[in-house]
């Protein structure tokens, strides 16, 4: 299994969380895919690197929320995103 397939995963899921819940924080990622939650912030900040200005930290929530105008009204043009976890590749 190659570390690539995981973080694909994982940055899907960020994808999913965004479109239909708005946020997303470490824990959201180390509660589904049991990785610390370190890793998950990581996770998040390479989300966020790829797409510089979708994401902004709410200290109030402790979380990276959509900022405004982005991902859930341009990703998503009326079409639900769906997310499978697929099984990992056999090698």
């Amino acid at each position: 299994m190659s570390k690539n397939w995981f973080l694909d995963q994982r940055q899907r899921y960020i994808e999913w969380r965004l479109v239909n819940y708005g946020s997303i924080c470490g824990a959201d990622i180390a509660r589904t895919f049991g990785v610390s939650v370190s890793q998950g912030t990581i996770d998040i900040q390479a989300f966020s690197a790829a797409r510089p200005a979708v994401l902004r930290y709410d200290p109030k929530a402790k979380a990276n929320v959509v900022a405004r105008g982005h991902l859930r009204s341009r990703l998503v043009p009326g079409a639900p995103l769906t997310v499978t976890i697929a099984e990992p590749p056999e090698e």
